[in-house]
């Protein structure tokens, strides 16, 4: 009985306290809500915790606060400063407080602000495994935080998978004028991927690019110039001519721009919201393949109530060599498998010579999928799926003929496949397991009828 006595005690102790904090925020509130058009200007600003992060990046980062001539305006433009520092990624805690202006003849109605810090790990390594978009991998990487003492990243990383035998990339990154949202990165690589699933060879990657990602009020932007050295070697034995056509070294010299807009709820099983991305790139001076290519995505996402979930996807990509020379097999577009076109296998979809996908320089590819609640399961992390998807890839296509001529040729003949099943969202994984029926296939086609499993990040 004592006991709960004291125990409602401190319960009514607890609840004037509350009381007293929520009476102190709103005084707070409107204190300054009536002063934030008052004149106020910043005298100095203190920064402690920071070992390694240089005062230019503080400086740079509060530099529209100490520009502020009204409280109003410091307090946001505080918020703003904050939130940036936090997002560098260099801080485990950034704490900041205003004080009345210690310098005695500091002018009057001037503040100081003083930043707390508390820095990250600068050395930090992590190893791990990823299953996505029909291959899995293990990794290893090692990273130096704030290398230079202005956010910038410097990591090395080593992987190994099914379908990328190796990859080795070293990177150094660097936020400009301290800002998380425009970063440029310099990157060396070497990648081997065996690409004897779908085309009888292994290609080996060796480049370096120089890469500046940035974010505006549009979207996310990608800018990138890349220089890599390719060979196509390790042929099999039963290698189809074409493919031995292909083998041997080609040099890549390419300007190429990625925007992406996203506004769906979930990027991996999404129940509403929409997705573009456009990519585009020239490859010319420097090497010795010249191409034009673009390519479009669109998704949108439509709840209907009760669990149930519309989806539309659409993709389409133009490969356009210049000066008449023809494509190479690793610029083409592949189409086909679990994550692209479902009921198809991976790039079973377009051109063919015997057993070797050769990839085509058009196509499109669109499906709309309906996600359904399960009787007695209540996880919206798993749905039933029923689809239809399909698309068409085309080995060249004539720029000289009118343009309805080749769309005629994208449409007239689509592979189809219709089908039902489970998808179940995992972290950061989706897996789809369904019952596949191809209802429309061309000559060249690998079809999978029946059950295909998918696991990917990016779903069609």
């Amino acid at each position: 009985m004592k006991a709960q006595e004291e125990q409602q005690k401190q319960n009514a102790e607890n609840q004037r306290i509350q009381e007293e904090y929520e009476r102190a925020a709103r005084v707070l509130f409107d204190m300054v809500s009536e002063s934030k058009d008052s004149e106020y200007k910043v005298h100095r600003l203190e920064v402690n915790g920071s070992n390694y992060t240089r005062s230019s990046v503080f400086e740079t980062v509060f530099g529209q606060t100490m520009k502020s001539r009204t409280l109003g305006e410091i307090i946001s433009n505080t918020r703003v400063a904050g939130s940036r520092l936090q997002r560098l990624g260099i801080f485990k805690d950034v704490d900041i407080t205003f004080d009345a202006a210690k310098d005695p003849f500091a002018p009057r109605d001037s503040i100081d602000i003083l930043v707390n810090v508390e820095e990250r790990s600068r050395f930090w390594a992590k190893t791990g495994t990823e299953i996505g978009d029909g291959e899995g991998n293990m990794n290893s990487s090692v990273n130096f935080r704030n290398a230079l003492g202005a956010g910038e990243t410097f990591e090395a990383n080593v992987s190994f998978g099914t379908r990328t035998s190796s990859a080795f990339q070293v990177s150094l990154s660097k936020p400009l004028n301290a800002n998380p949202d425009a970063v440029v990165d310099v990157t060396a690589y070497q990648q081997s991927r065996n690409n004897k699933l779908y085309s009888s060879h292994e290609e080996l990657t060796r480049g370096g690019l120089l890469r500046f990602r940035g974010i505006s009020r549009f979207g996310y932007h990608e800018l990138v110039y890349d220089t890599v050295w390719r060979q196509i070697h390790k042929l099999d034995d039963l290698a189809s001519l074409s493919v031995r056509n292909e083998a041997g070294h080609s040099v890549k010299s390419s300007i190429a721009h990625v925007f992406m807009h996203d506004r769906r709820d979930d990027t991996v099983l999404p129940s509403s919201g929409y997705y573009l991305r456009l990519a585009q790139e020239f490859a010319g001076p420097g090497g010795d393949v010249s191409f034009v290519k673009n390519e479009v995505e669109a998704q949108a996402n439509y709840s209907l109530g009760r669990g149930f979930i519309l989806s539309s996807s659409l993709r389409s990509g133009l490969l356009v060599p210049l000066f008449g020379e023809k494509s190479h097999i690793n610029d083409r577009f592949f189409l086909g498998g679990p994550t692209s076109v479902r009921g198809f296998r991976y790039a079973g979809i377009g051109p063919r010579d015997g057993k070797d996908a050769l990839g085509g320089d058009v196509y499109w590819s669109g499906g709309v999928s309906l996600y359904t609640p399960l009787p007695k399961v209540k996880s919206e992390a798993l749905k039933g799926h029923i689809f239809v998807n399909g698309g068409t890839l085309l080995p060249s296509v004539d720029i000289t003929k009118p343009v309805p001529e080749t769309i005629n040729r994208l449409v007239k003949t689509p592979s189809v496949a219709v089908g039902a099943g489970l998808v179940y969202r995992h972290s950061f994984v989706r897996l789809e397991l369904n019952v596949c029926l191809p209802i429309s296939v061309t000559a060249t086609d690998q079809f999978k009828k029946g059950i295909q499993l998918g696991v990917g990040m990016s779903f069609m």
